[in-house]
């Protein structure tokens, strides 16, 4: 299996959620006492609990957009045994059918990726396909000792330089450098976790009953608590359209002016970005990141 670890776990499952108190169980039960619809006669908690997935999503998505630190997951692998139909060196993100570690669902987007071999450690940079492809060739001279890679599908493509033995460099009589055998270290940020939507009986994420006396609340939701007041607003927005109810004016106020600082938050981390890089060429050393005076 090429994917060996992500964040030092062999489980997506083992990740642990965002949030410190609030649940998926207390997210829907606040929703459905805001919005009096506690009595299931119209809407049913099943429906609820889909309503929660969907928000999260939707948030969590704004959240990895703005590059919070959150969902920033680091994943070990090792590079595939045979070449990519491309003719490049490459790691499967599905590792290999093993559904603990699938990462080809779990990852929001590809940040870096570094390459490790024994106490060598260095960036990849990043190209193109196209850039990958061209530079493919036995008559490659100018990147003979480039690494470089690019996420396409459900697979992490990798060039290694004419000089550098791989799975797919083989054959010559000396190399400088071998990373047949070296871990590939992706920084990435990943998708939130989401209520199972197993029955209460038998879930993991939402209520598991231990006996008819004693429920027991077992996961938190995967969300900062800071923003877990918007979440359960936008719950009681699709509660009340679920049921043709007008959502009260207040609720959507919280919800655009919520979603506004968020889209605020990430344009200024964008600006700050470039600005950073722009000081960065032009030897300016001391930049204010985004609130600071």
């Amino acid at each position: 299996m090429p994917i060996t670890t992500i964040n030092g776990l062999t489980d997506i499952a083992q990740i642990r959620p965002l949030s410190k108190f609030w649940t998926y169980y207390r997210i829907a039960s606040e929703a459905q006492v805001l919005t009096n619809t506690v009595n299931n006669e119209k809407v049913q908690e099943t429906n609820v609990r889909y309503h929660i997935n969907a928000a999260i999503s939707h948030i969590a998505d704004l959240l990895s957009l703005a590059m919070e630190p959150w969902y920033g997951v680091n994943i070990k692998a090792t590079i595939e045994a045979s070449a990519h139909d491309f003719g490049l060196d490459y790691v499967d993100l599905t590792s290999g059918g093993n559904t603990a570690l699938d990462m080809a669902r779990f990852l929001h987007h590809i940040e870096r990726v570094n390459i490790a071999s024994g106490t060598r450690k260095g960036n990849m940079t990043k190209w193109d396909l196209s850039m990958l492809t061209q530079q493919k060739s036995d008559w490659n001279v100018q990147h003979a000792q480039t690494a470089a890679w690019t996420h396409f599908g459900n697979d992490l493509l990798l060039l290694f330089g004419n000089d550098i033995e791989s799975t797919v460099n083989t054959g010559a009589a000396s190399y400088s450098y071998d990373v047949t055998s070296s871990d590939i270290v992706i920084a990435a940020y990943r998708q939130p976790l989401l209520d199972d939507m197993l029955v209460p009986s038998t879930s993991i994420t939402y209520l598991r009953t231990k006996d008819s006396s004693a429920p027991t609340i077992t996961e938190f939701v995967d969300l900062p608590d800071k923003y877990c007041k918007l979440l359960i607003d936008m719950v009681q927005a699709s509660i009340l359209q679920q049921i043709n109810v007008d959502v009260p004016k207040a609720v959507e106020q919280n919800i655009n002016q919520a979603t506004a600082q968020l889209t605020q938050m990430i344009e200024a981390k964008r600006q700050f970005e470039v600005n950073s890089k722009q000081g960065f060429d032009r030897g300016i050393t001391r930049l204010t990141p985004p609130g600071a005076v």
